[in-house]
């Protein structure tokens, strides 16, 4: 329903006439054409609440204003009618200020990606929320932002700011690394995160996800990790890394030969970096297409898996038929 401004006891009087009809926004009179060819009531007519309620319905179908209103007000012999009109102030920049403690652009970037270069100021809450929780990933637990719109006219306009506060950032006290291998046995990890760097989750992971990438080049295609960090009260942080290694897993191949040169290309486990079902089934398939093509119509092949101690072979059976 469109808020209208008008005391619910004089609703029941007869109609009065309206003596003037005003078009207001921010405390200037409109007279914009687009505008007032909308104004349904009528200096000179007896006023009209199907009037009043089309004329607002009009006037909120341009989509230019956030609020419209409309105020009855004694004139003289009759009655002036007062259309109050409150425009959007759309944003189109974001500044940050304060003490950032990280970079502008940096900042910036997070806040482009999730929610573009222009975002409603309806989302500046989620907008600040999402701002603390990464500067609490790069270690400002204590930041603080005060975010504001801030209007301004002709054009209508808005900027998002955002005062920040960043205070002091956490250090890496303490790093436990637990690593076993396929069979469970603890291993000497050698994730590279040391105590006394300033705490960056971000580098944390991209260090852990690069550890696992070079498990994965070395055949622990099975391998993977995870970590949790915890803020502690003297200022530092309590990093914790887990790794399984899983077992070291080796392609051979059984039956009738396969070409060197084709093995790694028909079976990507060393590429991929990964020996999961969908890929080991995807290279079967591979392989007797490719003997297919070459006139071995009868071609199957069958992949089995055998488990050892602490280590996996993948063996491909070849049957050309």
């Amino acid at each position: 329903m469109f808020p209208v401004v008008l005391a619910t006891a004089l609703l029941a009087q007869a109609p009065e006439v309206i003596a003037e009809v005003r078009v207001e926004q921010e405390g200037r009179p409109v007279d914009d054409r687009v505008i007032t060819a909308l104004i349904e009531t009528t200096a000179g007519e007896p006023l009209s609440m199907r009037e009043v309620r089309d004329t607002l319905s009009h006037l909120y179908s341009l989509n230019r204003f956030e609020d419209v209103q409309v105020f009855k007000e004694d004139a003289g012999a009759g009655l002036r009618l007062r259309y109050v009109l409150y425009p959007l102030h759309p944003v189109d920049r974001m500044e940050f200020r304060g003490t950032l403690g990280l970079s502008e652009d940096e900042i910036r970037r997070v806040v482009t990606e999730r929610f573009g270069a222009a975002p409603p100021a309806r989302r500046l809450a989620e907008i600040t929320g999402a701002m603390l929780a990464f500067y609490r990933d790069r270690g400002y637990v204590g930041a603080e932002i005060v975010p504001r719109i801030e209007e301004t006219h002709n054009p209508d306009r808005a900027t998002m700011a955002f005062d920040i506060r960043a205070g002091s950032r956490a250090s890496i006290g303490r790093v436990e690394v637990d690593e076993v291998d396929g069979g469970g046995r603890p291993v000497l990890g050698g994730v590279p995160i040391r105590v006394g760097d300033p705490f960056d989750n971000d580098a944390i992971l991209r260090e852990v996800d690069r550890y696992v990438a070079a498990l994965h080049a070395r055949g622990f295609y099975e391998a993977g990790a995870s970590h949790t960090f915890a803020f502690e009260p003297d200022g530092t942080t309590t990093v914790r890394v887990n790794i399984d290694r899983g077992p070291l897993v080796t392609i051979a191949f059984a039956g009738d030969p396969l070409p060197e040169a084709e093995r790694e290309r028909l079976v990507p486990v060393r590429a991929e970096g990964s020996a999961d079902e969908d890929l080991l089934e995807d290279a079967n398939a591979a392989i007797e297409d490719y003997l297919h093509a070459r006139g071995y119509r009868d071609a199957e092949v069958q992949y089995s898996r055998t488990e050892g101690e602490d280590a996996v072979t993948i063996t491909y059976t070849i049957a050309r038929g």
